[in-house]
């Protein structure tokens, strides 16, 4: 989960709309992500720099939302943005200033700075799970600033809304839903599933498109976005590189170097050593011991695509 927010950036690469405003991903200031950088037993100093937060999220009972989260950030510093397939709401207060962001899936990692005393509370939803107004292809590696209408409520279509707060997160969502402003493609699971058998390569193509629409990915793209945040977890974890590689079916070591380099910023050796802040794994991909790596029973692989 990418949770980044658009503060600033240069207007060069703007295009303008009466309740809009979209921006790429590569000219910005971004607030606070759960930064990670260091585990539990290393000291803060080795960091590269000093960037503290209070972070609160959970998991989400809605069947729309991956999760709900907020955090306020004391010092402000740069990380690094990990490539991410999700969609998210932000909502961003600092000095004053009030902003909401809807953010696209990432397809690369990108380098981002944190803004100093800012609050910030997110809504990252299931992948599939996408606002009509602003269709996901538009978004991808890109952000929408919504409009405010006053100091609680913002535009979106020709609605105005009042601005979500993380205990009613829920109740928005689906405010959303019975306006019709918020849609989900259930096909997304079925693609996902790896025993699904598709009927011609006719339905395969008009399944890919409906897939595509509904996250602004490819199937493909998606897939090797989940499996390097996947090895990212798996290393800061303590899984050894070869394991990593074959657990997760990397060719050899420099596919996956060459692959995490792209999608996560960084080495598979510097990924270990946790010493680079990056923006956060969701609940479920947070670093945990996998049950194919079993010091008694050795290695066994696990099926990712």
């Amino acid at each position: 989960m990418h949770l980044l927010f658009g503060v600033a950036r240069d207007r060069s690469d703007r295009v303008e709309s009466p309740a809009l405003d979209v921006g790429s991903c590569s000219k910005q200031v971004f607030g606070p992500s759960w930064l990670t950088g260091a585990r539990a037993d290393q000291s803060p100093s080795i960091l590269p720099f000093e960037m503290v937060f209070s972070v609160d999220g959970r998991i989400s009972g809605s069947p729309l939302i991956e999760t709900v989260w907020r955090a306020e950030s004391q010092r402000g510093g740069s990380f690094t943005s990990l490539a991410a397939s999700h969609s998210e709401l932000v909502v961003t207060r600092h000095k004053g200033v009030t902003t909401l962001t809807m953010r696209g899936p990432e397809t690369r990692a990108t380098s981002a700075v944190c803004p100093e005393d800012a609050e910030f509370f997110g809504i990252t939803f299931k992948l599939g799970v996408f606002m009509p107004e602003l269709p996901p292809v538009r978004l991808a590696d890109r952000h929408t600033s919504l409009r405010l209408a006053t100091r609680a409520s913002f535009w979106l279509g020709d609605q105005t809304w009042q601005i979500p707060v993380f205990d009613e997160a829920e109740a928005f969502v689906e405010c959303l839903v019975r306006r019709q402003q918020l849609q989900y493609e259930p096909m997304i699971e079925v693609l996902l599933d790896e025993d699904f058998q598709l009927e011609t390569p006719r339905h395969l193509r008009t399944l890919q498109r409906r897939f595509q629409a509904a996250t602004g990915l490819s199937l493909r793209t998606v897939r090797q976005i989940e499996r390097a945040r996947r090895a990212v977890s798996l290393l800061e974890s303590g899984v050894a590189i070869s394991d990593v590689i074959y657990g997760l079916k990397y060719s050899d070591q420099p596919h996956l170097t060459k692959t995490l380099k792209y999608l996560v910023g960084n080495t598979p050796a510097r990924i270990a050593q946790t010493v680079d802040a990056h923006s956060p794994l969701t609940t479920w991909e947070s670093p945990q011991r996998p049950h194919w790596v079993d010091a008694k029973n050795g290695v066994q692989p696990e099926t990712v695509s």
